[in-house]
């Protein structure tokens, strides 16, 4: 029964588990990378494939969710960076719809720093939602992959602002749900419940410096495939 229920131990930081969950990744990461040509030659198949692992991983996770934790408000709505994330990659993968690739390529660093510190993934190899913890964030890897080797996206300094604007809209947004909910864990904004750091300051001063930590990142990104901001930033090519 403990393969179901949701009061069970977190994976720990550093423990074995952990080390399993950054392997896999890893491991996804090369294959993908190895594979890009094959996946480039058989693009709509690889299309339809990456769509059915996220929807059905989607569909158990949410299934569980609702059977085992009543859809709790404080942790069962799909308001954590990365199922928003795969819900908006559910999306693009139905309907091919380019505005959201902006989004994808940049919400990438989410499950980045899920698989780094992972605050609240159920035991990864004996629990369900382990496994979908696993599939799901390797899966918004592979997606970030997908749309720059396989799509050739390259981002634009428009696009980065534009989804930091979007990215702002959601923390104000979550930022309160949180309270609503009565002590929502919904991107670590409380310090109670699972802030990583910073336990001592403010909601909104935590948040300011979590997101312009976040837009230096993005800025990273972008300046790796735009000579624009390259340039702007003063970086030089090798």
């Amino acid at each position: 029964m403990e393969f179901f229920i949701d009061d069970v131990p977190r994976v720990q930081l550093f423990g074995i588990e952990h080390f399993f969950y950054i392997g896999f990744a890893v491991l996804a990461v090369v294959w993908f990378i190895s594979h890009q040509t094959t996946i480039k030659k058989n693009q709509t198949s690889y299309h339809r494939l990456f769509l059915w692992i996220t929807l059905v991983t989607t569909i158990v996770f949410y299934t569980w969710s609702l059977i085992f934790t009543g859809f709790a408000l404080t942790n069962g709505l799909p308001l954590h960076a990365c199922r928003i994330s795969t819900l908006v990659s559910l999306y693009f993968y139905f309907t091919k719809d380019s505005r959201v690739i902006p989004f994808l390529f940049y919400s990438g660093f989410f499950a980045l720093f899920a698989i780094l510190y992972p605050s609240n993934v159920h035991p990864l190899y004996t629990h369900l939602v382990g496994y979908t913890a696993q599939i799901t964030h390797i899966m918004i890897l592979m997606n970030w992959l997908y749309i720059v080797l396989i799509l050739g996206y390259r981002p634009t300094i428009k696009d980065m602002n534009q989804t930091a604007l979007v990215f702002i809209a959601m923390l104000l947004l979550i930022w309160p749900f949180n309270y609503l909910v009565g002590g929502g864990e919904y991107f670590y904004i409380i310090s109670e419940v699972n802030r990583p750091f910073l336990k001592e300051l403010p909601d909104i001063l935590f948040l300011s410096i979590m997101f312009g930590l976040f837009y230096i990142v993005m800025m990273i990104k972008t300046a790796a495939f735009d000579p624009v901001l390259r340039s702007r930033l003063k970086i030089t090519q090798q």
